[in-house]
């Protein structure tokens, strides 16, 4: 491999491992069941099935999402999802 080739390869992974840092940090503010509800949405889950899944209200679900939106400085699922992806850390619990 050529050093120009070497050098692009490490500035990819450094830009993963920093991904991964801004992800492990924002997962952080979330609580464990926050980050449970996250990963079951992330797997496609809707509110009603996450709710099912966990044992829990579908308005304790509403809840866990408003929260989990409001601490990752989000302003839809969607985004909280992408964010989560783009991090490449699954949120434990699913």
């Amino acid at each position: 491999m050529s050093p120009a080739e070497t050098g692009n390869v490490l500035s990819l992974l450094m830009r993963q491992r920093d991904r991964r840092k801004d992800g492990d940090r924002m997962l952080a503010l979330l609580t464990a069941r926050e980050r449970q509800v996250l990963a079951c949405l992330a797997g496609g889950d809707s509110r009603n099935q996450i709710a099912e899944r966990l044992n829990l209200t579908a308005n304790t679900v509403r809840t866990h999402l408003q929260n989990i939106l409001a601490k990752l400085g989000v302003h839809s699922t969607l985004e909280a999802v992408a964010l989560t992806r783009a991090w490449s850390v699954p949120p434990d619990g699913h």
